[in-house]
């Protein structure tokens, strides 16, 4: 009965999320570096919170940071270029 209940618990949670399509471009050194990222989740909050700091991840594991690169970034990280549902 426990396992029937998780089941359905776990199917009604995969039915109602959405997919998201997340687009971040960072220009640096004339150069367009392009990541996107895809999300299943409820929510775009939650969606755009996790693809926030997937994005911040892996600019940040690329480069050192100066204080211009760092706020290029985050800026980059906090306005995606293109969200898909």
């Amino acid at each position: 009965m426990k396992l029937l209940i998780l089941a359905l618990l776990l199917i009604s949670q995969t039915c109602f999320g959405q997919e998201f399509l997340f687009t971040y471009n960072l220009i640096e050194d004339g150069r367009v570096k392009s990541l996107k990222f895809k999300t299943e989740t409820d929510s775009w909050r939650e969606a755009k919170d996790l693809g926030s700091t997937f994005c911040f991840n892996f600019f940040a594991n690329q480069k050192s940071f100066d204080e211009d690169r760092l706020l290029r970034v985050i800026d980059t990280c906090a306005n995606p270029s293109e969200i898909k549902q």
